[in-house]
């Protein structure tokens, strides 16, 4: 069980990422169910089919829908910057709300400097640092040593720095 120290970090959290992430929008960012089908290696066409299901209009969106699963098949991996930077604040909150690792560290602990996560600015990375920070902390707590090291080694590979920044 979560300390209320940590519980009240996650709720306060869980309000910066709406706060930082807000006006973050998929655009022509590649969509999750089109990142699904790149896995596949199909035509143009299938992939816009695939991004016509994707309905959703704000990310948040994402986080009263229980269809949407962010830690299945490493979609992710198959995302463009805009794509990855408009899935990452739902499975950061997804993850926070469940206690359930939803994937994305493993895409996280590449660095925040990757393409991948180029569109994000510092508000957003202070979030994923934070993010990142708390995910430890609560392993921890649950006495998992092994699922702690997964996001501090994503710390330690350069969101670390964004935590000493205030904004």
């Amino acid at each position: 069980m979560p300390s209320s120290d940590l519980e009240r970090r996650k709720v306060a959290l869980i309000a910066e990422i709406h706060a930082a992430f807000g006006r973050v929008h998929r655009g022509g960012g590649v969509s999750w169910s089109e990142a699904d089908v790149i896995d596949s290696y199909v035509s143009p066409e299938a992939r816009r089919k695939a991004r016509a299901a994707d309905t959703d209009e704000r990310w948040s969106d994402l986080l009263i829908d229980r269809r949407w699963t962010p830690d299945r098949h490493q979609r992710f991996s198959f995302l463009d910057p805009i794509g990855a930077a408009y899935y990452l604040p739902a499975a950061m909150i997804r993850e926070l709300q469940t206690v359930r690792d939803c994937d994305v560290v493993f895409h996280l602990a590449r660095g925040p400097l990757t393409q991948m996560w180029s569109r994000l600015n510092d508000p957003q990375r202070r979030c994923v640092a934070a993010f990142l920070q708390l995910r430890v902390q609560w392993q921890c707590n649950e006495d998992s040593e092994t699922f702690a090291c997964q996001y501090r080694q994503a710390l330690d590979n350069g969101w670390a720095c964004f935590l000493d920044q205030d904004g």
